[in-house]
């Protein structure tokens, strides 16, 4: 595997860390109290490109890693599918909770901290595959 095809990887999470980005400078309080609609349509945009981001890596990544002959490789791309099950399984519920259900005007604060806290997650998970997991494809 050569660098070209992580390439692609890296250019989605350049485009969801800018989404992500937005985002969070959208948390202005007052504003999301009057008009949450905007910051919905940010989340459903980046809830499409995380999904399709997803369904990639797992068809197009890890069934590579998982034939690679090094237990380390192997070890490694299996902690971050599995801990990718988890971050998703969370995001899921947010995503669910925020656009489907409870309202944002109705508890911004909440819907403030939760967001904060989910799309800190998401960055620090797409920093570390850039830094430690597609650094170990490139090699290969």
């Amino acid at each position: 595997m050569s660098d070209v095809k992580t390439a692609t990887f890296r250019k989605q999470h350049e485009d969801i860390i800018i989404l992500i980005n937005s985002i969070l400078n959208s948390l202005e309080f007052e504003v999301l109290k009057v008009n949450s609609h905007g910051i919905k349509k940010l989340l459903t945009k980046l809830s499409n490109i995380v999904r399709i981001h997803i369904i990639l890596e797992d068809s197009a990544l890890y069934p590579i890693l998982e034939k690679i002959d090094n237990v380390d490789i192997r070890t490694k791309s299996r902690h971050f599918m599995n801990e990718m099950l988890v971050i998703s399984e969370t995001y899921s519920n947010y995503i669910e909770k925020w656009t489907a259900g409870s309202s944002i005007k109705e508890d911004t604060e909440n819907f403030i901290d939760e967001t904060r806290t989910i799309m800190e997650a998401l960055l620090n998970r797409f920093e570390r595959e850039n830094t430690d997991l597609y650094e170990i494809v490139d090699r290969l």
